[in-house]
């Protein structure tokens, strides 16, 4: 059985979002279990423990590990596997996501963004933040976040606590609740 730690496609009969031709599915589907109509294909493999992933239109692949930032992987030839990796970023946070030119990612405490140049696997430069200040508690602290089709960004900013888990692990707390965003410049307010 292949690693957890692959970044693996799965392909549907809903996979209108290619433009191109679907690579060929792994015969074992890269040793996971779909329902009926769906094939997989492993594109990269032994990339170490992995949070989130985000597809850009021109194919390429956004890999986000929680400890030690992003992986960028890229198939150069068409058949579904990524010859080309590289690795940028920082560490920490979980979300990540490719929306109107830019690669937005989290930290503990923030969200960033870095623009995609046309043609370059890798954003130069350092990254924007657009979002910042957010608590780091000492639990669930990771900032997944999604967009709306609207442009709001929503952020889970987490629970210090299990608190309400069985057995307990923490004291009872409020838990806040999912600040939404809607970015106006680079103050991040």
């Amino acid at each position: 059985m292949r690693s957890l730690a692959a970044a693996a496609l799965v392909l549907g009969s809903s996979a209108g979002l290619f433009a191109q031709k679907l690579p060929t599915p792994d015969r074992d589907d890269g040793a996971i279990e779909l329902p009926p109509g769906f094939r997989a294909v492993v594109v990269a493999d032994d990339l170490g423990p992995l949070r989130f992933m985000a597809v850009a239109p021109n194919g390429d692949v956004y890999v986000k590990k929680r400890t030690v930032g992003i992986i960028a992987l890229r198939d150069t030839n068409g058949d579904g596997r990524a010859e080309m990796r590289a690795a940028f970023g920082s560490g920490g946070g979980t979300g990540i996501a490719v929306r109107d030119g830019y690669l937005y990612h989290s930290t503990s405490t923030s969200v960033l963004r870095y623009r995609l140049v046309p043609g370059e696997l890798v954003p130069r430069g350092e990254p924007e933040a657009i979002v910042f200040g957010l608590p780091d508690e000492r639990q669930h602290n990771a900032k997944s976040f999604a967009f709306d089709e609207a442009g709001m960004l929503y952020v889970e900013v987490g629970s210090p606590s299990n608190g309400f888990g069985q057995p307990d692990r923490g004291e009872p707390r409020f838990r806040p609740p999912v600040q939404s965003l809607r970015h106006a410049g680079p103050s991040g307010r």
